[in-house]
């Protein structure tokens, strides 16, 4: 499977996010999947919004051969819109990497709000998520107004996405939908489908 992961600068970057992010991309490469760094420059919150009109960046996604693509949720500045802009011209699913929420850190009312607002619109264009926790899964389950999710397994027509087993106890993918969650999830729960 040939997977795209997008991310702020280098993978080796010291974080409990990127630390997640590296075992994921490590695992997947040891599965023998083949994993692109697509890595866009750190920049302060408002001119990341900037990466969204990117034609180079439109244009290398829309290029790309993925079965499926990962993004990172810190990235969601960068993505709300551009992520709208590709649905119908990519074949392949946008699943978010969601470690916890902007919008949940302590920051003036206003600058919450407006990262809400964008986080909201992020988490909206994307086909489903993994989450590192139950609690982020909660946060942003509210944040999407209480939308439900299903769990399940993905299949893209091919082959599974494999979770690592290091970091599958504290984390779930899920898609959004219409239909109930199951009361006892599967520890690698990803399933896509045109809704």
């Amino acid at each position: 499977m040939k997977l795209g992961l997008i991310i702020y600068g280098r993978l080796s970057t010291l974080s409990g996010g990127y630390l997640y992010d590296r075992k994921l991309v490590e695992y997947l490469r040891q599965a023998g999947d083949e994993v692109d760094i697509i890595s866009l420059p750190w920049r302060w919150y408002g001119r990341h919004l900037t990466h969204n009109f990117s034609r180079t960046l439109y244009r290398q996604l829309c290029a790309a051969p993925y079965d499926i693509l990962l993004q990172d949720e810190l990235n969601h500045p960068s993505l709300f819109w551009l992520n709208r802009r590709l649905h119908g011209r990519i074949r392949y699913p946008i699943i978010s990497i969601v470690h916890h929420l902007r919008s949940s850190e302590q920051h003036p009312v206003w600058a919450n709000w407006l990262y809400r607002q964008i986080e909201r619109r992020y988490l909206a264009s994307v086909d489903g998520f993994v989450f590192n926790s139950e609690t982020t899964r909660q946060v942003v389950h509210g944040l999407l107004a209480k939308r439900p999710f299903t769990n399940g397994r993905f299949t893209n027509g091919r082959s599974p996405l494999p979770i690592p087993p290091a970091i599958n106890s504290s984390q779930t993918l899920t898609r959004r939908t219409s239909l109930p969650a199951p009361t006892n999830p599967a520890p690698c729960v990803c399933c896509l489908s045109a809704t």
